[in-house]
């Protein structure tokens, strides 16, 4: 649905429509300017290589084997503990506790 728009991630209404859409399947795709690419897009990097910690699922996994494929940084939310995690280079680079802030 952002192909052909001009969202940015810094919009205030982008803000909460990015919250209440994270917990859905599929990336997101953010330019290097911050613009919305695309959303709800399933990643099917090969994973070959990506060593994420027991636990953590298919979401981490795209996000892992995708920075590894690409110069791309990847952020997660995960279902099962509520943390936000990112990615580069096939790595967690980042943990963050929403409750925490």
């Amino acid at each position: 649905p952002f192909e052909k728009s001009h969202v940015h991630v810094g919009d205030p209404i982008v803000d909460v429509m990015l919250k209440e859409f994270s917990r859905l399947d599929g990336a997101f795709v953010i330019s290097d300017s911050g613009k919305i690419v695309s959303a709800y897009r399933y990643l099917e990097p090969a994973a070959e290589g990506v060593d994420i910690p027991k636990g953590l699922g298919a979401r981490h996994m795209a996000a892992g084997a995708i920075t590894m494929d690409t110069n791309a940084v990847a952020v997660v939310l995960s279902e099962s503990d509520g943390l936000v995690r990112a990615f580069s280079g096939g790595e967690i680079i980042l943990e963050l506790d929403p409750e925490a802030y």
